[in-house]
């Protein structure tokens, strides 16, 4: 349920409400477009002005939901399309934390996540955890194609 607030009153919204007004706010918008020379306006009229959020002090449970929130594709810097190399196996990591075996059964002591298909994308389902050596003979198959 959502909350809103208009005129000193409170009201609980259904979801079906809460979409029933978002729908009409992109019918006003789609019909009553903002111009650049208003949205300038709006911005300069805005200088100055503290966030409405300054000096609040949230909840545990509200940072962390603020955290998940801004997680993987949601956040600002997530980048699409061609990655480095680093950047997704910093990023497998980070997710779903060190390689701990090798799906082949050899014990090591150090494993990597190596992946599948060469293709590097942000896909539990094209990486799997190896040993450092069936990461090399595995990474030499990749280059020669077979």
């Amino acid at each position: 349920m959502g909350f809103y607030i208009k005129k000193g009153r409170a009201k609980n919204l259904s979801e079906n409400h809460k979409n029933k007004i978002s729908l009409g706010l992109k019918r006003h918008y789609a019909i009553n477009p903002v111009s650049e020379e208003t949205k300038k306006k709006i911005s300069q009229s805005n200088i100055g002005r503290t966030s409405a959020n300054k000096g609040k002090r949230f909840s545990k449970e509200t940072r962390l939901k603020m955290s998940i929130a801004q997680r993987g594709e949601n956040n600002a810097n997530w980048k699409t399309g061609e990655l480095k190399y680093s950047t997704v196996h910093k990023w497998i990591v980070r997710t779903y934390g060190r390689a701990d075996h090798c799906v082949n059964g050899h014990e090591a002591k150090k494993y990597d996540w190596a992946n599948k298909t060469g293709e590097y994308k942000r896909d539990i389902n094209d990486w799997h955890q190896l040993c450092r050596s069936c990461n090399m003979k595995d990474g030499v198959k990749m280059k020669n194609g077979s």
